[in-house]
């Protein structure tokens, strides 16, 4: 009886230490990055891969990659492409590391820095989920750097300084998305 009972505050202890840790990441991860994880959404994932092809060689950047969701849904579909998330947040980048340890692609990446610092010239296609304010100060950035013919696509928040090339509303309903398809023009106005 005496071994059961120590057994039993032994897995409790376990389960509260693990609890105590799980927690202590996410807060940490919130309040380094300021962005809360919200992973995308299944439509999305299914969705993006359509509006979004990418062609042997291609280069798709995920900013703000979170759990590594759409990076995977993309190397899934491209698999002759690479694609690379950038993730700042320590607790959604453990998160995207373990997806990726579980289920490894060979043409998927995540890296954990900050996405206004990371090298991305490379890129032919560019994803963004992030919140609005944020969307304002990293696409003029973006929009000069990038290469033209480069696409860019926003998750629910349209960039203000340029007209979309394509606006797809997906998933009607109370919990609807729409996707903003942005091209880099030739010349960017400074």
């Amino acid at each position: 009886m005496i071994i059961f009972i120590f057994l039993l505050f032994l897995a409790s202890l376990t389960i509260a230490i693990g609890v105590f840790l799980y927690l202590s990441i996410f807060v940490v991860s919130l309040l380094k990055s300021r962005i809360p994880l919200v992973p995308a959404r299944d439509v999305v994932l299914e969705t993006l891969p359509i509006l979004m092809p990418l062609s042997p060689g291609s280069h798709f950047y995920d900013l703000g990659a979170g759990d590594g969701r759409v990076v995977s849904a993309m190397a899934k579909a491209y698999p002759e492409s690479v694609c690379i998330g950038i993730e700042t947040g320590p607790y959604p980048y453990l998160i995207s590391r373990w997806r990726s340890f579980l289920n490894p692609l060979p043409n998927a990446t995540i890296r954990y820095t900050d996405f206004y610092k990371a090298s991305i010239q490379d890129a032919t296609h560019v994803y963004l989920y992030l919140f609005p304010k944020v969307i304002q100060k990293l696409m003029p950035r973006l929009l000069k750097t990038l290469v033209p013919g480069t696409h860019i696509i926003s998750c629910d928040y349209p960039y203000v300084g340029q007209e979309p090339l394509k606006v797809m509303s997906i998933s009607p309903g109370p919990l609807c998305h729409t996707l903003y398809l942005y091209e880099v023009p030739e010349e960017y106005p400074l």
